[in-house]
């Protein structure tokens, strides 16, 4: 990945994400009137299926999938990610798109198995939506 890409930010719990935007699909406000079911017999962090333009996705809470606990009543937004011919939704409370990105880094840190974004002061976890994909689909 170039060390120049774009990438939104978000912030899960006291966790801040950095997710290439290249699988950014939809930013969709939780108020809005789009159909939307809660689906039976679904593990606790899949909270709805969102349905908008013919496209069907699990909406996740982040928070509850990763076992911390939620800092705020109520997410604001929900972030479609695009990946392998599917999509699935992640509650958010907010979504930034970092004005400055010529300074962007990426460092890994092979004791925890994980990779940083720096965009100039700021570090960032590197959200690896393949993971997700892989987690939530299995």
């Amino acid at each position: 990945m170039s060390d120049d890409y774009k990438y939104l930010t978000i912030d899960v719990g006291n966790t801040k994400y950095a997710i290439p935007i290249e699988y950014a699909g939809y930013i969709v406000s939780t108020d809005r009137g789009f159909l939307q079911c809660t689906p039976p017999n679904m593990p606790p962090f899949v909270k709805n299926i969102l349905i908008i333009e013919d496209v069907q996705a699990l909406i996740i809470d982040l928070e509850v999938l990763s076992g911390t606990e939620p800092t705020q009543k109520s997410h604001s937004l929900i972030l479609l990610l695009d990946f392998d011919n599917s999509s699935i939704g992640i509650l958010v409370y907010k979504i930034n798109l970092p004005p400055q990105q010529s300074e962007v880094s990426i460092e890994a840190n092979p004791a925890i198995d994980q990779k940083f974004v720096k965009i100039g002061n700021e570090k960032y976890l590197l959200f690896n939506v393949s993971e997700l994909y892989d987690a939530i689909l299995e």
